[in-house]
């Protein structure tokens, strides 16, 4: 059975699976076996399919740890630090202007892409510096490759600021 489906050009890794035996016994049996040019394309394309799958899925794992590790050290942030006062609020928006504000124009400009960072900086300016919501003006800059996403970025922006 196992040399039959081998001649099918079924891989190795398929007729163990099937057969219930080991890789290497298969591997044994039908070490004399030639695939054909063909065969050999559709095991190679289905396994570049799999990894592809597997990347993906490991991937996505990634994306969920780190996710759940930011949400955790958040959390520690907020329990030791808590909600800013007013004094607190004024000195973290000084120092962000001061270390992510433009210094060369007559007007307070902010760049950043942490959504944080630029609510916390409205936060300070609308608080601290008695500047209303009427007056501030965002602009967003975006690479080249995300053109055809203008439409949601700026959707998203505006939902947030």
């Amino acid at each position: 059975m196992a040399r039959k489906l081998r001649s099918k050009g079924n891989s190795i890794k398929q007729i163990a699976n099937t057969l219930g035996v080991s890789k290497g016994s298969v591997s044994r049996w039908c070490n004399d076996i030639r695939l054909s040019e063909k065969q050999k394309k559709i095991l190679t394309d289905f396994n570049t399919k799999i990894i592809k799958k597997g990347s993906l899925v490991a991937s996505e794992n990634k994306k969920r740890e780190r996710r759940k590790r930011i949400e955790y050290f958040n959390n520690i942030g907020l329990n030791k630090v808590g909600l800013l006062n007013p004094r607190e609020l004024f000195l973290v928006g000084c120092a962000l202007y001061w270390a992510e504000g433009g210094k060369t124009q007559r007007k307070t400009v902010f760049i950043n892409s942490d959504t944080e960072m630029i609510l916390i900086y409205i936060k300070w300016v609308t608080e601290c510096l008695d500047i209303t919501k009427d007056r501030l003006i965002c602009r967003v800059e975006i690479n080249e490759k995300y053109c055809n996403k203008i439409g949601g970025i700026e959707k998203y922006w505006s939902e947030v600021t």
